[in-house]
């Protein structure tokens, strides 16, 4: 009796492997931007290359015009795992962060040459680390888009 309980067992967690190897992990992306701005466009073409590279593995599904939320509210939802993708501004994270709202001050920067030197030099770096210590993520930043340069 043991050894056809067993025997079941077996066939059961079997017939599971097939669908454990076509899995498919669907991130949610949020953008508070309307669909068709270029940020959300830009996320969602980096939805489907991730796709495409994956066969079909992982899946991007974008939330544009703040359907989830807020920026703040998307933060948060990162923050526990809702969100796994939120494209959002400094503007949301200085109350949290302090030393980001040097980045919203005007006239910081000689030229886009000495902004770029300081976001991704050491200083960008130490930044980044305070975001990711302060806000406890575990994600990874991929970068820093811009609007206007204000110097």
């Amino acid at each position: 009796m043991k050894t056809h309980r067993r025997l079941i067992l077996n066939l059961a967690m079997a017939s599971l492997l097939p669908m454990a190897a076509h899995a498919q992990t669907v991130l949610k992306a949020s953008d508070v931007h309307p669909a068709g701005y270029p940020n959300v466009v830009a996320v969602e073409n980096m939805g489907k290359k991730l796709e495409a590279a994956t066969s079909g593995r992982y899946k991007l599904q974008m939330f544009p015009g703040g359907v989830l939320g807020s920026e703040k509210e998307v933060v948060e939802q990162t923050q526990v795992g809702a969100i796994q993708i939120a494209r959002i501004s400094l503007g949301v994270l200085g109350p949290v962060v302090p030393d980001v709202n040097v980045f919203n001050m005007p006239f910081v920067f000689r030229d886009e040459a000495h902004m770029r030197a300081v976001i991704d030099g050491p200083i960008g770096k130490e930044i980044m680390d305070k975001i990711k210590l302060t806000i406890d993520w575990t994600s990874t930043h991929l970068g820093i888009s811009q609007n206007q340069l204000k110097s």
